[in-house]
């Protein structure tokens, strides 16, 4: 009966519940003929299905309540439900609150709590067998009962022509000393033995195995497509992203949950090893032990890193707020996603410790030919329009920030057009800065006049610019 319940919990209505007790009652609860005692446990066990789904202490589902310190928090609180001796003989006890910690697990919550009077020695003794620990409460009377579990952490992997770096990757996350992972690995239509080489490295992981889910794109659609797959796809209370040429400490999962569970954080950030001309150097994490107002403000001014790979996130920040990459801003996936995520999020923090290997060693070229692309580039300035317009309706000082970078943004990329001669890329940038917010023109030092007379001229502009660079030097 147990495993019906528990399998159904999330669809059960309480009509059908009543039906099923009357079919069982006969033959499992013989006390509970009667229609009256049948429809009352019934509505305890119903109640028992749905507590999860009020977030309100204040509101109750029958006799039980869901109390987790507003909504998106880790616990569980249960206050504890008489059951006669009766039914206790009869396994009804063990029954609903079984059934109560398989949906808090279903709901992802990492901890299940309730409260007993200190004299109540068998209520201790059956949490105590249901591998319940006691804690101390607030109140000398009274004792916590808690059950924790360990969350599931998705590590979401994108991958496309890394058959150089698959291996590295994929040994290092299989390799985690935290036990409950759940992989997914997105094959952006890869041309090379990325998926092949991945699937050999997972034979040496039959642990591993059940855990990895591998899902193919039918065309390559870029890497925002690649982490929105993902996320759509993993089933854990935390994710992490991880790029593919990269790779992860082997106790880093580990290391991220502890200090999670301790600050109770939707985003946790570590530091990072940077690989680059051969050399390793720590990438620093600063910032992430700011308030989280002067942390975003200083994300979206492009003060602190943008990147999304190797942060502990809270999966409902994505799901619950519709956050996800908009395809057509390639180049700036990660700029677009963050901000978004720490705005909704509760609380954020960091960890000074290297958790994670960036390797930059083969994307200079990738970065240097982007000056040849204008729909690349175009693509990038995309990505800051998805966060101008999220920010649109915010915080006015979240507003001023965000419209003055969308103004620098251009200007970057109007300068590095002229000073490399493209001049094609120069006008299509300088015609979307014309029709950009004057009012933050000052923050790059334009002003209708010097519009007129240097910058709608390709070459007085280069001129300028390379005269500022020598006066620099």
């Amino acid at each position: 009966m147990t495993n019906n319940i528990t399998c159904n919990i999330e669809s059960i209505s309480f009509d059908e519940l009543i039906d099923y007790m009357r079919l069982q009652a006969e033959e499992s609860f013989p006390s509970l003929k009667n229609e009256e005692k049948l429809k009352g446990f019934a509505a305890k066990l119903h109640s028992h299905a749905e507590f999860c789904l009020c977030r309100d202490k204040d509101k109750l589902a029958g006799m039980i309540a869901f109390y987790a310190n507003g909504q998106g928090a880790d616990f569980a609180y249960v206050p504890h439900v008489y059951v006669s001796p009766s039914y206790r003989r009869q396994g009804l006890f063990s029954l609903m609150l079984n059934t109560t910690i398989d949906y808090v697990r279903i709901k992802g919550f990492s901890e299940i709590r309730l409260e007993v009077e200190n004299n109540n020695i068998p209520a201790k003794e059956s949490y105590l067998r249901l591998g319940f620990s006691m804690e101390e409460s607030a109140s000398q009377h009274s004792t916590y009962m808690v059950k924790r579990f360990l969350p599931v952490v998705s590590i979401l992997v994108p991958v496309y022509q890394v058959e150089n770096y698959i291996e590295r990757c994929a040994r290092s996350v299989f390799e985690q000393t935290y036990p409950n992972i759940e992989y997914i690995f997105v094959d952006d239509k890869t041309q090379d033995s990325s998926i092949s080489t991945l699937k050999n490295v997972l034979a040496d992981y039959p642990n591993r195995k059940n855990s990895v889910k591998v899902i193919h794109h039918e065309q390559n659609r870029g890497l925002a497509a690649a982490r929105n797959t993902a996320v759509e796809a993993c089933s854990g209370q935390f994710l992490l992203h991880i790029d593919s040429d990269d790779w992860l400490e082997p106790n880093a999962v580990e290391v991220l949950v502890k200090k999670q569970q301790e600050t109770n954080a939707d985003i946790v950030t570590p530091a990072a090893f940077l690989h680059k001309n051969g050399q390793v150097n720590k990438y620093s994490n600063r910032g992430w032990d700011l308030e989280k107002k002067e942390l975003l403000t200083s994300i979206l001014a492009f003060k602190i890193s943008s990147t999304i790979w190797c942060r502990l996130i809270r999966r409902s920040l994505y799901t619950e707020h519709g956050i996800m990459c908009d395809e057509k801003g390639s180049g700036g996936e990660d700029f677009q996603v963050l901000p978004r995520l720490i705005y909704y999020a509760k609380k954020v923090t960091g960890i000074d410790t290297c958790l994670y290997h960036y390797d930059r060693s083969s994307n200079d070229s990738i970065m240097n030919n982007i000056w040849d692309k204008i729909d690349v580039q175009l693509q990038g300035l995309a990505s800051v329009k998805v966060i101008e317009s999220f920010f649109s309706d915010k915080e006015d000082y979240l507003k001023e920030i965000v419209f003055g970078f969308t103004v620098k943004n251009i200007h970057y990329r109007l300068r590095q057009n002229a000073l490399l001669g493209k001049k094609e890329g120069y006008n299509t940038f300088l015609r979307l800065m014309k029709k950009s917010n004057s009012t933050f023109w000052p923050l790059v030092g334009w002003n209708k006049a010097s519009v007129r007379f240097f910058e709608s001229n390709f070459y007085l502009f280069r001129l300028k610019l390379a005269w500022k660079n020598k006066a620099r030097q």
